[in-house]
């Protein structure tokens, strides 16, 4: 059980991170995000 929590937040940190990074990328080159 602890396994599949970590790696459910794992994957949600990872998911988090990417969004965030999207985000950086659409404000600083808007051209990018159709």
């Amino acid at each position: 059980m602890g396994e599949k929590e970590l790696k459910g937040k794992n994957i949600f940190q990872i998911l988090t991170i990417l969004y965030l990074i999207i985000q950086h990328i659409g404000i600083y080159n808007p051209k990018l995000i159709v």
